[in-house]
């Protein structure tokens, strides 16, 4: 009761949007199912936050969890121990562990990551930024974790304060035209307001390539996996069109289009 209260004086005094729960995972279900429950009555928009990865945390009380199989998953790749199969594997698995609606946070690093097991570029080396475009473009929510936006390379120390040099790096400049793709592209919202993800067709398995499409909206996103350059062929005849590339440059794809990418390149081409 204790709780409640408190949690709804930030909701009345301060007029939060909602709450992040930190190791979620270690508190009962039900008592997250009844305090949750019990401030819907009064501000049904609340937003929740679990800092844990378990389905039933997400059937009533959380609406979104943090991914931490896919960034793990992503630290593999990055590093060659794991394939673009066991991607669409674990794409696979989870659309059937979780509930549709709860949101997946996709993330390249976080307070823990960063802190104990290093910064993305320690972690991913040069396939951070392929990485960070990824997590934008999957189903969920993208997470940019203090600094990464200023391309910040060094462990913040995690019970000091610490202090992050902004500059407007190619870091800041790429997070700014992912975050407009992804704000004006509805495909790529979370969840129900979004659109799900299908595998394209390609003839190397080095290349992640998805599409998100609903009706005139269509985003395509191709991704090597692997630190040498790529050619492959990749169908597209049932996403024929004139697109723009995230550079802004226009381009058609149509049947059967061969690409070629340097290491760790991406591309994403929207409509």
């Amino acid at each position: 009761n204790e709780m409640l209260k408190s949690m709804r004086w930030w909701l009345d005094s301060i007029g939060i949007d909602g709450f992040r729960c930190d190791v979620a995972m270690e508190v009962p279900t039900d008592f997250w199912e009844w305090t949750f429950d019990s401030l819907r009555i009064d501000y049904p928009g609340l937003f929740t936050l679990a800092e844990a990865e378990k389905p039933e945390l997400n059937q009533k009380a959380f609406d979104m969890y943090y991914g931490w199989e896919l960034h793990h998953l992503m630290n593999d790749v990055a590093q060659s121990k794991k394939t673009v199969e066991d991607l669409w594997n674990y794409f696979a698995k989870t659309d059937t562990v979780f509930p549709d609606y709860a949101i997946r946070m996709n993330f390249t690093s976080n307070h823990d990551e960063n802190s104990w097991n290093g910064t993305e570029f320690e972690r991913m080396g040069k396939a951070a930024g392929t990485m960070a475009a990824f997590t934008y473009i999957v189903p969920g929510m993208p997470l940019i974790y203090t600094g990464q936006e200023y391309a910040n390379n060094h462990r913040l120390a995690f019970f000091e304060k610490d202090v992050i040099e902004r500059n407007h790096t190619p870091e800041f400049a790429m997070y700014q035209d992912l975050n407009q793709v992804r704000k004006d592209n509805p495909v790529l919202w979370s969840n129900e307001l979004g659109a799900p993800m299908q595998r394209l067709t390609c003839d190397n398995p080095d290349i992640f390539a998805c599409v998100r499409t609903n009706g005139d909206n269509t985003v395509i996103g191709i991704f090597n996996f692997s630190a040498q350059k790529q050619s492959f062929t990749l169908q597209t005849e049932a996403f024929e069109g004139d697109y723009t590339c995230i550079c802004g440059m226009p381009v058609h794809l149509g049947t059967a289009d061969h690409i070629t990418l340097k290491p760790w390149e991406w591309l994403i081409y929207h409509k």
